[in-house]
């Protein structure tokens, strides 16, 4: 009997023990995949710093971002479908750090936009070791929305020292967020850091109209082709048209510096320290009202249009001489109507994105003028209009503020116009998707008709939406 309890407390502590054994080995098994995750990431992060002006792809993010599964149970993974902005910070981080307790917040994660594909990024180093500062803020794509810490208290390297260059924050309030109201408090931005702007563009004789034309850095064919076409009856000394391009910023020191030289040959470029993309055409939009508001106030219209655009800029001032001076808002424009429900749609709004049933009147983003008034009212109430990325539904939203309705002009169309050369020359105002290439050539045959001799209120023809 003592034997078979002897024998029985024997087995009892031989599993014991070998359950400890399995338990310590489990243990040292996490500790050591602890201990792998910290170098792999060190590795990453190392090789993230030391790269000189290194051209991020997707795909390398996507692999920096995969090591911090192995530090909390949250994926931080690819998906298009989500926009943020990252912004790289140093954090030198030595063998102690990991020791003494302490938790680092690494990774704040909070959803800002419905966005586009990852973009690539460029940063920006100072060789001394791995120190690294940032040019700036950029935009990635990623899945988590949860802001977590990554206790490194437990967890032993070799290594010394080790960028951390991983933060995601969002970065403006009501930016296409979930979450929108119709109003705020000063919550627009209008203080974007100006990189580029013309020298006296609006100064020196009588200005009817400055027309601002949004591009992009790398579009320099377009604007090339528009600066040989209507372009060219602009910012001369007996013209009374200005004419300036509004483009934001892609992070690249090439492209940039490129449009630097061609400021200082045409000196009609507008630049802001904003990310270009389609999601920030609102930004690019109101820099430009902005800076003629500031800029060329002595203009008596402004334009607002794009760089694969058509304008007819010979019949533009005789309509003007029969536009109204005040309260005017005209181009291609119609009346309420429902925004996009279908998550489909590239213009896709959610409920609560934006409320109401119908947007305003408004007037389609390829070409509208606006009379100088107007342009001041817009970037007096916009400070109070939360962020929409639809640039023209928000200037329509501004202006609806005050009181002013869009009229529709004969001549203005938001698709291409498949008219004759001298229909081109005398009749059609704006015409969309004119590449390079085919806004040359009309341009080139239009010029072989004559100008009609047009009267004001022949070309004016308005009706209300």
């Amino acid at each position: 009997m003592n034997f078979n309890l002897q024998r029985t407390k024997t087995v009892f502590a031989i599993i014991a023990i070998f359950m400890g054994l399995i338990v310590v080995s489990l243990t040292y098994t996490w500790l050591d995949v602890r201990r792998l995750s910290v170098f792999r990431f060190e590795v990453a992060a190392d090789r993230f710093a030391k790269v000189l002006n290194g051209n991020w792809t997707q795909n390398q993010l996507f692999d920096l971002f995969k090591t911090e599964k192995m530090f909390a149970a949250h994926d931080v993974t690819y998906n298009p479908t989500k926009q943020y902005t990252v912004s790289l910070h140093q954090r030198n981080v030595t063998k102690s750090a990991f020791l003494n307790g302490a938790s680092m917040k690494l990774v704040r994660v909070t959803t800002v936009a419905n966005g586009t594909s990852i973009q690539p990024i460029r940063f920006n180093t100072i060789e001394n070791g791995t120190s690294m500062t940032p040019i700036r803020s950029t935009t990635i794509a990623v899945r988590s929305n949860r802001t977590f810490n990554i206790d490194l208290s437990r967890l032993s390297t070799t290594m010394t020292s080790v960028k951390v260059p991983i933060r995601i924050t969002s970065t403006l309030p009501y930016e296409n967020s979930d979450d929108r109201p119709d109003e705020c408090s000063n919550c627009f931005p209008m203080d974007f850091t100006s990189m580029i702007s013309p020298d006296r563009l609006c100064d020196g004789g009588r200005v009817d109209l400055l027309i601002i034309v949004l591009s992009s850095v790398t579009n320099r064919l377009a604007r090339e082709s528009i600066r040989s076409t209507w372009g060219s009856l602009c910012n001369s000394m007996n013209s009374i048209i200005r004419l300036a391009f509004v483009i934001g910023n892609n992070l690249n020191k090439n492209d940039n510096f490129l449009l630097l030289e061609e400021s200082g040959k045409f000196n009609d470029i507008i630049q802001a320290d904003f990310r270009d993309t389609y999601a920030n055409l609102t930004y690019k939009t109101m820099t430009g009202l902005k800076w003629s508001h500031t800029h060329c106030s002595n203009a008596k219209y402004v334009m607002k249009t794009d760089d694969d655009m058509f304008i007819n800029t010979e019949v533009l001032p005789i309509l003007l001489q029969a536009a109204p001076k005040r309260n005017f808002m005209g181009g291609f424009c119609w009346g309420p109507s429902s925004p996009h429900r279908h998550t489909s749609s590239k213009w896709y709004v959610s409920i609560r994105q934006y409320r109401k049933p119908l947007f305003p009147a408004m007037c389609s983003g390829t070409g509208y003028l606006l009379s100088t008034d107007v342009v001041g009212n817009i970037v007096k109430v916009s400070r109070n209009i939360p962020f929409f990325y639809l640039e023209d539904v928000y200037v329509a939203i501004c202006v609806n503020k005050f009181g002013v309705s869009p009229v529709n002009l004969a001549g203005f169309s938001n698709m291409f116009v498949n008219s004759s050369p001298c229909e081109y020359r005398n009749s059609v105002i704006t015409s969309h998707q004119l590449p390079p290439e085919t806004l040359t050539r009309y341009w080139a045959e239009s010029r072989t008709c004559p100008l009609s001799p047009l009267r004001p209120t022949q070309v004016f023809h308005s009706r209300v939406v």
